[in-house]
């Protein structure tokens, strides 16, 4: 059976199940959920997936929005601080302290697979660790 990820009642559809799973501790059943939201939430906004990964406690896929996040060219204080999900100020402060980090290491915040390493390394430490 195929199921298109990009549809968005099937992400909807699925993030149910994962909830439900996740309350009732239907360990399998949220398993299928993650797998399957897993290849979907790479499509979603940073807010969407930093807010769905902190509601289920999904450290990967938290750890990966935030590297994308602090790869981005262009990123502001008002972007990370308005609309629908805004994150907390020390949370942002850390975001920035990660870019000036990435660019100074040489490798710039292009996405490129050091300045990943670089950014993903520097994640885990200041943003996963105290998440």
């Amino acid at each position: 059976m195929y199921i298109d990820r990009h549809n968005p009642l099937a992400y909807e559809d699925w993030k149910s199940v994962l909830r439900l799973s996740t309350l009732w501790k239907f360990d399998q059943i949220r398993d299928k959920a993650i797998n399957w939201l897993s290849s979907a939430i790479i499509y979603k906004d940073w807010a969407e997936r930093i807010k769905t990964a902190k509601e289920f406690n999904i450290t990967i896929w938290l750890r990966d929005a935030y590297v994308d996040l602090v790869q981005k060219n262009t990123l502001s204080y008002e972007d990370l601080t308005s609309g629908e999900y805004s994150l907390e100020w020390d949370t942002v402060a850390k975001i920035f302290f990660i870019r000036a980090q990435v660019l100074s290491s040489g490798q710039g915040v292009k996405e490129n697979m050091k300045s990943w390493k670089v950014a993903r390394a520097l994640v885990n430490e200041h943003l996963l660790n105290n998440s």
